[in-house]
């Protein structure tokens, strides 16, 4: 399919950037980026070897196959300098031609994946003999700067208000600053999580001078917050919960190959450099807990169909995990670009094809996708804290969440329900006290049910593993160990 394409010209001496990459850029910690065809000099929006540039961030996105110009805000805006611009085919890439670039792009095929996302770019525009623009830079006045930063500590942080301790997890370790050493999970927003209860119960029984701590935080303070954990000598790493799964992940020095595809982080290590190395280990605890409930059936769970409400970090991370395990992927959510993006990059990497691929939807599809599913999993915020507290995820959210809107989605969630098989298994991964309207809808109907609590533990070791591995090997420990300990401070 042709697209007529209207090209768009920004001044020769501006470059566009996504919002998200905006911290990256105000903090400096990003120096190559990538653009699609060639961009030197002699050929169209062409940069040179030391230009000065104005990277600019853009607040609406446009689209040149449309003649639809960006939006830029105004207020942000950064000097660079191009230090070397070059063009090779994508098979040509290799690692050093990443080094710098944002972590979400470190790899020939994430490349081709961004390049075509940001770009409205069709497969057959973007394939591997297809050339790119690397271009490497620096910062105006980068060094005296630089020298003039100061680095905060963590108790700055909580006194300046950029962080604060969670206050519905149990056992979250308040006294952290007493500690030798302790790990971080940063939140955006408060709720009842396991995992300081978790990891403070291996801690406490296998004699480890560390304390484990849970933080609520605004993901735009991530870059500062970062760099605060990242300088202190405590810190071993931690984890990255609602919010920052996603969002976290830019600000890391490195994400491993299956975060990278899964586009989210929820633990952090150290290597043995120093840097922050980010690592998913979600999909692989939902997994197992989905594989148990088959497996007392008697029965498994490959080419089972599933339907994944919901397409956020942690639906990404299942997502990928059960498409591994050669089940039938249906991914519904409000936002059906989001679905299409992920399922999408689930197909490109197992190179899924016809009915083998996983498919995507709006929420319009759940009545008809319910009625032959073996799972239903909910990953979305419905049933969560806050407004969403009371709302099913199998019908539409009116807001404000009065008692009118409740009980229409109740009603429409229950009609739904009758439309499902009574041999499927209902999974609600969000967290609270308590069964989820969900869980509790399910229960009451007579499903078998499968809430958060065993994906915890079961990701929490491996988790847990990827930080102090070492040091469990060195005690003589197992994976076994640390999860009967965590299974018990989860209450599983």
């Amino acid at each position: 399919m042709e697209k007529k394409i209207t090209k768009l010209f920004l001044n020769p001496n501006e470059m566009a950037f996504r919002k998200v990459y905006w911290p990256l850029l105000q903090n400096e910690t990003i120096n190559t980026v990538f653009r699609p065809g060639k961009r030197l000099e002699s050929d169209e929006r062409g940069y040179h070897k030391d230009q000065l540039v104005t990277a600019r961030v853009i607040d609406s996105i446009g689209a040149d196959w449309a003649g639809v110009p960006p939006e830029f805000a105004k207020d942000l805006s950064k000097i660079i300098r191009i230090k070397s611009i070059y063009a090779k085919r994508i098979n040509e890439v290799d690692e050093c031609d990443f080094i710098g670039a944002t972590p979400d792009v470190q790899s020939k095929e994430l490349l081709r994946y961004h390049l075509g996302v940001i770009y409205n770019l069709y497969p057959d525009e973007i394939s591997e003999d297809s050339f790119v623009t690397v271009i490497k830079f620096s910062y105006e006045n980068m060094d005296k700067k630089n020298n003039m930063k100061k680095i905060k500590t963590i108790d700055e942080l909580i006194a300046d208000g950029k962080i604060k301790q969670a206050e519905k997890p149990k056992d979250n370790g308040h006294h952290f600053y007493l500690a030798p050493f302790y790990t971080v999970s940063l939140v955006e927003d408060d709720y009842p999580a396991r995992t300081p209860a978790m990891w403070n119960a291996v801690y406490r029984t296998f004699e480890i001078d560390a304390v484990q701590n849970m933080f609520v935080a605004d993901t735009d303070d991530a870059p500062e917050i970062l760099e605060t954990l990242k300088n202190d000598p405590k810190y071993l790493g931690g984890g990255f919960g609602v919010g920052f799964k996603d969002e976290g992940i830019a600000y890391l020095d490195q994400v491993d190959s299956i975060a990278r595809k899964i586009g989210a982080v929820n633990i952090v290590a150290r290597n043995e450099n120093g840097q922050l190395v980010g690592h998913n280990t979600d999909g692989l605890g939902y997994a197992e807990s989905l594989a148990g409930i088959f497996s007392r059936r008697g029965d498994h769970c490959s080419h089972k169909k599933v339907v994944i409400l919901g397409s956020g970090g942690t639906g990404s991370a299942i997502a990928f995990a059960l498409a591994q395990r050669q089940m039938k992927v249906v991914i519904l959510n409000r936002t059906v670009a989001k679905a299409e993006t992920l399922a999408k990059r689930i197909n490109i990497h197992f190179k899924l094809e016809s009915e083998s691929a996983v498919r995507w939807g709006g929420e319009d599809l759940i009545s008809q996708e319910v009625v032959d599913a073996d799972v239903v999993i909910n990953v979305s915020t419905k049933g969560s804290a806050g407004d969403m507290e009371n709302y099913m995820p199998l019908a539409n959210v009116n807001l404000p969440a009065n008692q009118e809107n409740v009980e229409k989605n109740k009603k429409e969630a229950l009609d739904i329900f009758a439309l499902i098989p009574k041999t499927t298994i209902i999974s609600d991964v969000v967290l609270r006290d308590g069964d989820t309207p969900f869980i509790a809808a399910a229960k009451k109907l007579g499903f078998d049910t499968l809430d958060g609590i065993p994906m915890v533990v079961n990701q929490g070791v491996e988790a847990m593993w990827l930080v102090h591995g070492n040091e469990f090997e060195a005690k003589g420990l197992s994976k076994i160990d640390i999860f009967n300990v965590m299974k018990r401070a989860a209450g599983f």
